[in-house]
Formats: structure tokens, C-alpha cells, sequence
């Protein structure tokens, strides 16, 4: 008799999400929990909700290229190190480190 693959010994559970997308459960297949998000969230689209809007566009595209895999993936990925570089461009660290070149100079 054939062993079901979730019958194998010393199997892992197969990672998936515990709920469906829409909802509003935090769900611990999420690398983060929503309360992560809610500060700069609230920051960024409480004054400016159409914001809300063109921010989800733009990570629903993102999120796109990672599902299809492939190329698409390193795209994908490619683009969310290059929004943490962006990000950098806004950061305290970033004025520090330049003031910091500006003595070196």
C-alpha cells in the first residue's frame, strides 16, 4: 500500500495561508503581522487615502511577477530591493551618511 504524501514520515506541513486573502485575520503565513504595517500605513494614507490606491497597484504589479516565477520573479524581487533603496533616500540614515560624506570631502 502506497504511503499519501502526508503520510511520509518526518514530512513538514505544507506551508499555505490560513485564511483567504480579503480577510482582515492576521495570519501567521504572513512574513509580517498587520500591525507592522498600520503605522506607516496611517502616516502615509490617512491625509492622502487616493494614495492607498496607487500604492496597492503598485505592489499588486509586484506581487504579479513573483507568482508567475522565472524572470518575472527576478524582476519582481529586483523591484523590492530597489523600493527598499528609494525608501533609503527619505531615511534619517541617509542625511546622516550624507553629512558624514561632506566631512570626508
Amino acid at each position: 500500500m502506497k504511503k499519501k504524501k502526508s503520510e511520509k514520515k518526518n514530512s513538514k506541513p505544507e506551508l499555505k495561508p490560513a485564511h483567504k486573502p480579503s480577510t482582515e485575520c492576521d495570519d501567521p503565513f504572513s512574513l509580517f503581522e498587520d500591525e507592522a504595517w498600520r503605522p506607516i500605513f496611517e502616516a502615509a494614507f490617512c491625509k492622502h487615502p487616493e494614495h492607498a490606491t496607487s500604492f496597492a497597484h503598485l505592489i499588486y504589479v509586484i506581487y504579479e511577477h513573483i507568482e508567475r516565477g522565472g524572470k518575472d520573479l527576478k524582476r519582481g524581487s529586483f523591484t523590492l530591493l530597489d523600493i527598499v533603496r528609494l525608501a533609503y533616500t527619505y531615511s534619517e540614515e541617509h542625511h546622516l551618511s550624507f553629512e558624514l560624506y561632506l566631512l570626508y570631502l
